[in-house]
């Protein structure tokens, strides 16, 4: 089987890490950019991982930042 672009494993892991930042925040808190930016994530890298996590319905984008879906 083929691997997956480096690109896009470099992005699944930026999203462990995005994913792991929105679930320590307390009480569902948004996260932006500049914090992201802040613990030396590439632009593209966020931007791509954001992306995918969109598309898995597991965020959703405001205007804030960032914010995991509530599941329940």
């Amino acid at each position: 089987s083929a691997l997956p672009p480096l690109g896009y494993q470099k992005a699944e892991g930026v999203a462990k890490i995005i994913l792991d930042s929105l679930k320590a925040q307390e009480d569902m808190q948004p996260v932006n950019r500049t914090y992201l930016l802040s613990i030396s994530l590439q632009q593209k890298s966020i931007q791509t991982a954001i992306g995918a996590l969109y598309k898995q319905k597991i965020i959703n984008i405001e205007p804030e930042g960032i914010r995991l879906i509530d599941k329940e």
